[in-house]
């Protein structure tokens, strides 16, 4: 729950560096099917926006499953080197939830080879 910016995608990283399976969610897709994935993901972590942990606490998200609930702006780096999470090609990297403009919204499971596969096509394509 934090918007496309340097902070998503630095904090997108870590978590892939981390070994932790983030799972994407659009706040677009309205506050009923956002309570409806994170019972379905069952994370038990939750990062968003000030405005998103405020939702979370109004709207009950995520009350039976999450341990841990965090601001982007909580996550400072640390001088020391973390170690480099290496999964197979086949290991789950990320959950995505599509829009719902269809129907409700559904959890496609990402593996790190697809998005190994997506370097090499845009590597190839650009350059």
């Amino acid at each position: 729950m934090v918007p496309p910016s340097r902070a998503f995608f630095t904090l997108t990283f870590a978590l892939f560096r981390a070994g932790i399976v983030p799972v994407f969610i659009d706040p677009g897709m309205g506050r009923e099917h956002i309570g409806r994935c994170l019972d379905e993901a069952q994370p038990a972590a939750f990062i968003g926006t000030a405005k998103a942990l405020a939702a979370r606490l109004l709207f009950g998200w995520g009350r039976a499953h999450l341990r841990h609930v965090l601001h982007p702006g909580q996550l400072a780096p640390t001088a020391a080197e973390a170690p480099l999470h290496a999964p197979a090609p086949g290991a789950t990297a990320a959950i995505l939830f599509t829009s719902g403009s269809t129907g409700a919204p559904k959890g496609a499971v990402y593996e790190h080879g697809h998005f190994l596969a997506q370097i090499d096509l845009l590597r190839a394509a650009y350059d």
